[in-house]
């Protein structure tokens, strides 16, 4: 009787493991499914907004297509070909302040601090009102370090609060320094 009990509670924990491993494969066969089908919309809406793009790009002095074939680029982290398409964007409209900023962006995701830094200054000395490039660039100042650098990152982050006082992203850059 011991050993047929033993055995039935061997038994019992077989099932129950493979119910486990069945619930398991279930679950990542579902997981499965629903990745394959995320990354085929995902490559689906990548393909239609290519041939956008492609299509936009083929007006040779449209800079507007030739800046969003490049953050098309920049997102797919082609930084050489990000690049060749911001270029073609500046050449068409060098005083074009959201160019600087995506040529800010670029060379920031290259790590090229210094020329980041100098297309952010561009950008925000053509329009002011960017705050969207003068925060990038008080970022890319702050990472240099330094206290002349936290002194130049504290100005920037005013320079957005006196143009939008209640700008959240500033607010708590100002208060995290001031915390330090």
């Amino acid at each position: 009787e011991a050993a047929q009990a033993s055995l039935d509670k061997a038994q019992d924990i077989e099932r129950a493991t493979r119910r486990q491993v069945d619930a398991t494969n279930s679950a990542n066969r579902s997981a499965t499914a629903r990745a394959r089908t995320q990354l085929d919309f995902d490559k689906s809406a990548q393909d239609r907004a290519e041939a956008q793009l492609d299509a936009d790009g083929r007006v040779p002095g449209e800079p507007a297509g030739w800046a969003n074939w490049g953050v098309l680029a920049l997102r797919q982290r082609n930084f050489d070909l990000a690049a060749q398409r911001l270029e073609q964007a500046h050449k068409l409209a060098p005083q074009n302040d959201q160019i600087y900023f995506l040529l800010g962006l670029l060379e920031s995701s290259r790590g090229h601090q210094a020329e980041a830094i100098a297309d952010l200054r561009k950008a925000v000395e053509l329009n002011p009102r960017n705050l969207r490039a003068a925060y990038q660039l008080g970022e890319e100042i702050e990472r240099q370090g330094g206290d002349e650098n936290e002194a130049e990152f504290q100005r920037v982050m005013q320079k957005i609060l006196d143009a939008q006082p209640d700008n959240l992203a500033a607010l708590l850059e100002v208060a995290r320094v001031a915390a330090k």
